[in-house]
């Protein structure tokens, strides 16, 4: 709500004043062993600030090693190119294509993740206490890793997805 609010009122000062908006976000990844379903939340905001005029959108991230670095391109690359796209649809090619027959575990572990995320209300910040990260209980934990395992168990026979799955592990 107060990024929304925020972003209305630059929106509001940039018609009145006859400039352009522009959006700047940053892809938290400071704490690269963090898992965050934040490639959930592109959608909205992308098409939030399409919808409140911007002109274009810059978008901040990190090296390679943060969480869920590919997915997250492959999402904002579509998203970018056209806001109307489906999100969901594209998490789950991408997902299906990456993990290869892990990939229905990997799907319940970052339905998983959101849902906790979206049931704590986390908010993240640049540079967070790692105390911050509470959002991930001891069930969704376990729960969590019994869904990488079972991933892992059905790519092990394939290096490259097993890789990946062990990577996102």
């Amino acid at each position: 709500k107060n990024y929304l609010r925020l972003a209305t009122s630059w929106a509001d000062i940039c018609k009145k004043s006859g400039a352009e908006l522009y959006s700047y976000d940053y892809l938290y990844s400071a704490r690269t062993n963090y898992p965050l379903p934040i490639f959930y939340r592109h959608a909205d905001t992308i098409a939030t600030m399409r919808d409140l005029g911007a002109t274009g959108t810059f978008i901040e991230s990190q090296h390679p090693i943060s969480d869920c670095w590919d997915l997250n391109k492959y999402v904002l690359t579509h998203l970018l190119e056209n806001p109307d796209l489906d999100a969901d649809a594209l998490i789950d090619d991408f997902v299906n294509r990456y993990y290869g027959k892990g990939a229905p575990y990997v799907k319940k572990y970052f339905e998983l993740l959101k849902d906790a995320l979206d049931k704590n209300m986390m908010t993240v910040l640049c540079c967070g206490e790692d105390s911050r990260f509470n959002y991930i209980d001891s069930t969704t934990a376990i729960k969590g890793s019994e869904y990488l395992t079972k991933a892992s168990e059905l790519v092990c026979d394939d290096a490259l997805f097993a890789e990946r799955v062990n990577w996102l592990r």
